[in-house]
C-alpha cells in the first residue's frame, strides 16, 4: 500500500489511526506556539502521507528525522527572534567593526 493512512488503518485499526492522527496534530498545535514552521511541516507531511508510506515505517531515515523534528519545533527557542532585537544586534555589530 502506498498510503500511510491505509497502512495504519490495516495494522492498527481505525482506533489506532485516529489516535496516531490526534497525537500528531496535537503535537504540532503545541509546536505552533513556538515556531512558525510547525503547520507548514505538518501539512507537508500529511499531504505526502497520501502518496508515500515513509511515515508508517520505523527504520526509515525520513521517519526518524521527522519525529526528531517535532521536539525541536516544540522547544522553538532558536527560531523566534524579535525583529527589533535582531536589528539592534546588527547595529551593534556594525558599530564594533567601524
Amino acid at each position: 500500500v502506498h498510503n500511510t493512512y491505509l497502512i495504519l488503518w490495516l495494522n492498527n485499526g481505525i482506533v489506532g489511526l485516529i489516535a496516531f492522527a490526534f497525537g500528531l496534530v496535537t503535537a504540532f498545535v503545541k509546536a505552533s506556539k513556538n515556531s512558525y514552521l510547525a503547520f507548514p511541516v505538518l501539512f507537508a507531511a500529511l499531504f505526502q502521507a497520501n502518496f508515500e508510506p515513509w511515515l508508517a515505517a520505523s527504520l526509515n531515515p525520513y521517519t526518524i528525522v521527522f519525529f526528531f523534528l517535532i521536539p525541536l519545533l516544540l522547544i522553538g527557542d532558536f527560531n523566534r527572534i524579535p525583529l527589533s532585537a535582531s536589528h539592534e544586534e546588527d547595529n551593534k555589530v556594525k558599530r564594533i567593526h567601524e
